[in-house]
C-alpha cells in the first residue's frame, strides 16, 4: 500500500509550470509538526500536483495557507553534475483540499463560493441516482430532526 495523507501549511508560494506538451504541474512544500517525547519538530513535505488541480493550486494557494493533501509517495533518482547518484521523493497528490480559501492576493475572501458548493452537491446527487439506477436500488431518504438522532 502506498498512501499519504497530510495537513499543514504551505512553506512557500506554489510553483506552477507547464510541460512541453502544455500539461500543468504544480509543486509546493507543506510544513507538518512531528510531535514526540522531545521538543516539537517540523517536517517539510514536497508535493506535486498534476492537471487541472495543479492550475487551481497555482491560482488559489499561497505561502502560509492551510491545505490537506492525499496521494502517494513517488521516488525518483538522477545523476548530478559530479556523477553522484541522488534520490528524491515527494507526495504525488490525487486530491488537494483547500482548508483556507481565497484568491492568492486577497486574504479578505476566505470562504468557498456557494454556487460551487451547490453545483458539487447537485453533481453528487446525480451520481448517487445514476449508481442507484444501475444497481436497481430505489432508495429515498427522509430528513429527520435533531430529536430523532440517538446521540
Amino acid at each position: 500500500m502506498n498512501s499519504a495523507n497530510i495537513i499543514g501549511r504551505l512553506t512557500r508560494d506554489p510553483e506552477l509550470r507547464y510541460t512541453a506538451n502544455n500539461f500543468p504541474v504544480c509543486t509546493f512544500s507543506v510544513a507538518i509538526d512531528r510531535r514526540g517525547k522531545e521538543e516539537k519538530k517540523t517536517n517539510y513535505i514536497p508535493v506535486k500536483v498534476l492537471g487541472k488541480a495543479a492550475e487551481n493550486c497555482g491560482k488559489y494557494l499561497a505561502k502560509g495557507r492551510l491545505v490537506g493533501v492525499s496521494g502517494q509517495i513517488e521516488t525518483d533518482s538522477y545523476t548530478d553534475k559530479d556523477g553522484n547518484r541522488k534520490s528524491t521523493w515527494n507526495v504525488l497528490a490525487s486530491a488537494v483540499e483547500f482548508l483556507e480559501w481565497g484568491e492568492k492576493n486577497n486574504t479578505q475572501n476566505m470562504r468557498v463560493d456557494a454556487t460551487t458548493e451547490a453545483e458539487q452537491f447537485t453533481q453528487a446527487e446525480q451520481a448517487r441516482q445514476n449508481i442507484n439506477n444501475v444497481l436497481g436500488i430505489n432508495a429515498t431518504f427522509e430528513s429527520i430532526g435533531n430529536d430523532d438522532i440517538p446521540f
